[in-house]
């Protein structure tokens, strides 16, 4: 079994809900946080980027950015400077880090709390919101996102939206409704829809090492691998991991290997066979009571073996080395 080793911990001091490693700058560590004012009933949030060196175990702080709650953000895959952020304000926040610094590029407002979002390798962004409609959008040459299309998806909130890493064309959504649906973005045509969850879809990723596979997580404690081209089947294989799959990260350069947020039962590393068969290899973050998992990520740096998590009640991110 892999070994996982907590390397640092940090308070956030806001509850944590989202972290996401640079891909242009290995040791630049995004951190979204997100709480609900009881006094004013206002969903208030930082952006906080740290500046981590896991083997010297020293995180530092370099930037806090306070807004509206932040429910999901993510850096451009094609430019590893831009960080599009969704949060409670119905808002997608685009900035840019420059010269050690992240700057505010612009702002474009949704409809309802904004859930989740990603980018595709042709510079769109989508966006899932708590009204069940996704938006796509595009990066201009000014560096701006600039609002394409908006439509209904799900009957009820439209917890996750993915790109597809092979078909530019393709994305997909998840929502409380319990469906999978796969889009042609380009007209907003509904491709396919999968109910084979129990619960909500929560999470979604497309592998960005091999072509049809897809992997889905839900309230219903069971991550999913899918082929795309079989979508009407029963899934290749399943794993029940507890506790809720709020995140999936494919590791970056190791198709074996994914990583779940799982909210009450911890943070998970999940193996692929070559026969597509899910197992849970290592479980970790689960040593305190008001521990809920939402964040979880594979650092970029050439190793690939620290993660980045964090956890929402007890306001705390944590670093991670994973013996494979």
């Amino acid at each position: 079994m892999t070994e996982g080793h907590l390397l640092a911990e940090v308070d956030t001091e806001l509850y944590a809900d989202s972290v996401e490693w640079c891909p242009l700058n290995s040791d630049l560590l995004a951190c979204g946080t997100y709480q609900l004012c009881e006094s004013s009933a206002k969903r208030i949030g930082k952006l906080l980027l740290f500046k981590c060196a896991p083997d010297e175990q020293s995180v530092v702080q370099v930037e806090g950015l306070q807004g509206h709650g932040i429910l999901d953000m993510k850096w451009a895959p094609f430019d590893g400077s831009y960080l599009a952020v969704a949060n409670s304000g119905g808002e997608v926040v685009l900035y840019r880090h420059h010269n050690k610094s992240v700057g505010l590029v612009s702002v474009s407002h949704q409809d309802g709390i904004c859930l989740s979002l990603d980018w595709s390798s042709q510079q769109c962004v989508f966006v899932s919101s708590s009204t069940g409609k996704i938006s796509s959008m595009s990066l201009n040459e000014a560096g701006q996102l600039v609002g394409l299309r908006l439509w209904s998806a799900h009957e009820h909130e439209a917890w996750i939206v993915a790109a597809d890493r092979w078909n530019t064309n393709i994305i997909y959504s998840g929502g409380d409704d319990c469906k999978l649906l796969v889009w042609d973005h380009r007209d907003n045509q509904l491709i396919r829809c999968v109910k084979y969850h129990d619960m909500g879809v929560c999470s979604i990723q497309s592998s960005p090492h091999q072509e049809h596979l897809l992997v889905s997580g839900s309230y219903d404690e069971n991550v999913c691998l899918w082929d795309t081209r079989y979508l009407s089947k029963k899934p290749i294989s399943c794993a029940s991991v507890g506790g809720g799959v709020w995140r999936l990260k494919w590791h970056p350069t190791k198709p074996q290997y994914l990583l779940a947020a799982c909210m009450h039962a911890g943070y998970k590393l999940l193996t692929n066979s070559p026969g597509g068969q899910l197992a849970v290899e290592w479980s970790g973050g689960l040593q305190k009571p008001d521990h809920l998992a939402y964040g979880i990520d594979w650092s970029k740096g050439s190793s690939s073996t620290v993660i980045a998590t964090c956890s929402f009640y007890n306001h705390s991110m944590q670093l991670w080395r994973l013996v494979l």
